[in-house]
C-alpha cells in the first residue's frame, strides 16, 4: 500500500508533543526523516518515533526519493528560507504558524508555491477546533444574520521557548504568537471581507524589546468591527480564550460553544462544555489540521489555511505593529 512520505525539520516542543505523535498514528503515512540543528536531539527523537533517516541539512532530506511533503517546525526566522528550498524541490509544505516574520517574506512563499504548484498550508489550529468549525457554520448558514462585530481574546502564559525571547528569530512578541491566530480566525469568520484600517496598542511589561500585551481594533470596509486582546502577562488562574461573534439575528461564542438565536425576546442557547484548556480538545484540533494537510497532499481536497490566506493575516498583523509604533490609525 502506498504511503505519504513526510519529513520533519525542527524537533522542538511542538514537534514532539503534537506533530510527531499524530503523524505516527496516521495510516498510510510514514515519517521518513528528521532534521534539527541539534543532531544529538534529532537522533534521540528518530529512535523514539522509528524515523529511518536523520539528516544534517534540509538539502539532504530533500534528496530522499520517497519524500512528498515537509513539516517546517522551526523558529520563525527560518521559515522563509526552508519553505522556498522545499518549494524549489517541488515538495509540499506545512508551516507551523506564522508563515514568516513579515509580509514580504510571506509573499515570497505564497507566490513561489503558486508558481511551482506546490501545496502550502499554514498551521492555524484554532480554525480546526470543533467549536470554531460549528461557529463558522452558524455564520455561513445565516443563523446570526449579518455579522457586524467580533470580540476575541487570548491570555496565556508564554511557552518556555528561548528563541521566542529573540525578536530577530520570532518576529515579534505576543501579537505574533497569539494575536496572529486571533486575526486569522477573525478574517476567516468574516469570509475575508476587505479591511479598511487598524488601530493597535502594544505594551511591554516584562520585556522592553517585545510586547507581552496587545490590544487592537480592525475596521472593515462594510462597516463591521473586530476587537482583540492578547497577553502573556495579564495574569489569570488559567488560560483564557474567547471568541464572540455578534450578528443582527443572534450571536455565537466558543469555549464553550453557544448559539443565541433571537425568537421574539427569547434567547435560545446551544452549549458545549469543552474548554480551550482541555488538552484533548487542543490535540484534536492539531490532529484535524494535520489530517487535512495529508489529504490535500494526496489530492483528496483543497488546502485550508492556505499561504494566500496567511498573507492577508500577516498584512493586518504588520499594520498592527505600525499602528502601535507610530501611535496612529493605519489604513490598508
Amino acid at each position: 500500500m502506498k504511503y505519504t512520505g513526510i519529513g520533519i525539520i525542527g524537533a522542538g516542543e511542538m514537534a514532539q508533543n503534537f506533530h510527531l505523535p499524530i503523524l505516527q498514528n496516521l495510516q498510510d503515512v510514514k515519517i521518513l526523516s528528521i532534521c534539527d540543528r541539534l543532531l544529538s536531539k534529532a537522533n534521540i527523537i528518530a529512535e523514539k518515533f522509528n524515523i529511518p533517516y536523520v539528516c544534517e541539512s534540509l538539502s539532504e532530506m530533500l534528496a530522499i526519493e520517497e519524500l512528498e511533503a515537509v513539516f517546517i517546525l522551526t523558529p520563525t526566522d527560518l521559515h522563509s528560507k526552508f519553505a522556498l528550498e522545499c518549494i524549489k524541490s517541488k515538495k509540499h509544505i506545512f508551516i507551523e504558524k506564522p508563515i514568516a516574520k513579515n509580509y514580504e517574506d510571506a509573499k515570497l512563499i505564497s507566490d513561489s508555491a503558486e508558481l511551482n504548484k506546490v501545496k502550502c498550508m499554514i498551521g492555524m489550529s484554532q480554525r480546526f477546533r470543533q467549536d470554531a468549525k460549528m461557529m463558522k457554520y452558524y455564520v455561513q448558514n445565516g443563523d446570526l444574520g449579518e455579522v457586524f462585530y467580533i470580540k476575541a481574546g487570548w491570555a496565556q502564559k508564554k511557552h518556555n521557548q528561548i528563541w521566542k525571547d529573540n525578536k530577530d528569530k520570532s518576529g515579534g512578541g505576543v501579537l505574533m504568537d497569539l494575536g496572529l491566530s486571533l486575526i486569522d480566525s477573525i478574517l476567516w469568520v468574516f469570509n475575508y471581507q476587505e479591511v479598511k484600517s487598524v488601530v493597535a496598542n502594544n505594551f511591554s511589561r516584562t520585556n522592553s524589546d517585545m510586547e507581552d500585551i496587545s490590544v487592537g481594533t480592525i475596521l472593515f470596509k462594510n462597516g463591521a468591527v473586530a476587537t482583540l486582546e492578547c497577553s502573556w502577562s495579564l495574569f489569570t488562574s488559567m488560560t483564557n480564550y474567547y471568541f464572540n461573534v455578534y450578528g443582527q439575528e443572534g450571536s455565537a461564542m466558543v469555549n464553550p460553544l453557544q448559539l443565541y438565536k433571537r425568537n421574539g425576546d427569547l434567547l435560545q442557547p446551544q452549549a458545549n462544555t469543552d474548554k480551550i484548556n482541555n488538552l484533548n480538545l487542543h490535540k484534536k484540533s492539531y490532529e484535524s489540521e494535520i489530517k487535512h494537510f495529508i489529504n490535500a497532499v494526496r489530492g483528496l481536497g483543497p488546502v485550508i489555511s492556505s499561504a494566500n490566506e496567511a498573507l492577508e493575516a500577516i498584512r493586518v498583523l504588520d499594520a498592527f505593529y505600525i499602528s502601535s509604533n507610530e501611535k496612529r490609525e493605519v489604513f490598508l
